[in-house]
């Protein structure tokens, strides 16, 4: 009978130094508190998935339509087209930064961008340039961007025999 009142006895004394420590404030400064919080501080990282590849290009202020968009693992394809009527190779070259851009900096898990221009023609469509932009042209274009001065990056785009005839027609 006493061996059970010492194991109460026990168990009481055991709440009370439970809900003394839980009232006594830790000794810590905001500044301490601060650094931990810094320390542990999550990474931000994005990752392209095939349910995010249409939240990546939505939102991007493009002035040509696209007409298909495809994520592989690393490689995300997208197919733009040029209407007959609206013809810039600037707006152009604008479209292919504003991908590059999101491709490279939003997300961290793609390797490699290809981008086809397409223009229609009757019931088909006609390519006319085609460019293929790795992780790392993106940064050497970038930084030979911001030392140029430049607003867009000078990509090396592939251009076909109709390309290069749209290309001459919007100089006139």
């Amino acid at each position: 009978m006493r061996h059970w009142w010492s194991g109460l006895a026990l168990l009481a004394a055991g709440v009370i130094v439970i809900v003394l420590l839980s009232l006594i404030q830790p000794a810590r400064t905001e500044r301490s508190r601060s650094d931990r919080e810094e320390l542990f501080a999550p990474i931000r990282s994005e990752r392209l998935v095939d349910e995010g590849v249409v939240d990546l290009v939505d939102p991007l202020p493009l002035a040509h339509s696209l007409s298909r968009v495809r994520w592989e693992p690393g490689i995300l394809s997208v197919d733009l087209e040029v209407s007959p009527g609206d013809g810039d190779a600037q707006a152009l070259m604008g479209d292919i930064y504003e991908l590059s851009r999101a491709s490279f900096e939003r997300v961290n898990n793609v390797r490699q961008l290809l981008i086809r221009v397409y223009a229609p023609r009757g019931a088909s469509k006609v390519l006319l340039a085609s460019a293929d932009i790795k992780a790392s042209d993106w940064t050497a274009l970038n930084a030979a961007m911001l030392s140029d001065g430049a607003r867009t990056p000078n990509f090396r785009l592939s251009w076909t025999a109709a390309g290069r005839s749209w290309l001459a027609n919007l100089a006139f």
